[in-house]
């Protein structure tokens, strides 16, 4: 975890999995996180590291846009998700999709996914997480 100002916190981007990078910024009574990240587990991780820094709860989480590693963390976050409407429209798109490798490879050959998204889902989530994923709208 690193700290860019007071209360300004980030996390570096991971690239073995497109993990891209997450913040909070720290109020006086809440935190504001920005983006949720790839995985759950991937916010999860974040919130570990930025909980021996004693900060107040996150309340809210900010998605700068709809791409997988900014949205699919989403659900281990309990706090209240804000987007625009195109995010959130986008991101109703995606919660109606399968995410298994044999749907993976249909959007890849009907050009709605990118053979490197396919690779990085699959790097950071198992085929049993895919199956039981469910994207907050």
């Amino acid at each position: 975890m690193n700290e860019l100002a007071p209360g300004i916190y980030w996390m570096a981007p991971d690239h073995t999995t497109d993990r891209p990078v997450l913040a909070a910024i720290v109020g006086s009574r809440a935190t504001l996180m920005v983006d949720a990240g790839a995985s759950v587990g991937h916010a999860r991780q974040f919130l570990d590291a930025l909980a021996p820094k004693s900060v107040p709860p996150v309340r809210w989480v900010v998605l700068t846009h709809s791409h997988w590693d900014h949205v699919f963390g989403a659900p281990g976050i309990d706090a209240i998700t804000i987007a625009t409407e195109e995010t959130r429209q986008q991101v109703a798109t995606m919660a109606t999709y399968s995410w298994s490798d044999a749907a993976l490879d249909e959007r890849v050959a009907a050009g709605i996914e990118i053979p490197f998204c396919r690779e990085m889902i699959q790097a950071e989530l198992s085929p049993a997480d895919r199956a039981e994923l469910t994207l907050r709208v």
